[in-house]
């Protein structure tokens, strides 16, 4: 039976805050609703069979140029036979349903550790949103995303 290219096993292995940021602006001046910036950055280490996908969420005051509160989080993934995905020139391409669900998992732990670190500030009752994430994958990749396949996760 030939694999199918899709069928991928990925496996969590380091997450990590690696930057957090809160203004404190008086309470007053504070509004229900924010504005959410995402953005991401990528590596593999191929050799190794690791993808690193770092997430940075920043709170934004609507209207505004405020930035309310924020961080970044590494992702480390260890992804079986990574080479397998890579190009002629080392890009790595990942198949769509990878790319969603290691996003997804990001955007839980962004959310955890943002969280957390609010505690005891003018943001530690703060609900934070829940995000569509195949919306915010089109946002990152474009229409090209799409689920088509299985994946096993650990």
């Amino acid at each position: 039976m030939e694999e199918n290219r899709n069928d991928i096993f990925i496996q969590i292995k380091r997450v990590k805050q690696t930057s957090f940021f809160v203004n404190e602006i008086p309470p007053e001046q504070m509004e229900p609703q924010s504005t959410v910036k995402l953005d991401y950055k990528s590596a593999a280490l191929i050799d190794k069979d690791l993808f690193e996908f770092c997430l940075k969420v920043t709170y934004i005051l609507p209207n505004s140029q405020i930035n309310l509160m924020g961080n970044e989080v590494q992702n480390v993934f260890a992804i079986k036979d990574l080479k397998k995905y890579a190009d002629e020139k080392g890009d790595i391409k990942l198949p769509s349903n990878a790319l969603i669900i290691m996003l997804r998992l990001a955007i839980g732990h962004s959310r955890a550790l943002l969280a957390a670190s609010v505690g005891g500030t003018n943001y530690s009752e703060t609900i934070l949103p829940i995000f569509n994430t195949l919306t915010i994958a089109k946002q990152f990749w474009g229409d090209t995303i799409e689920i088509t396949s299985h994946l096993s996760a650990s």
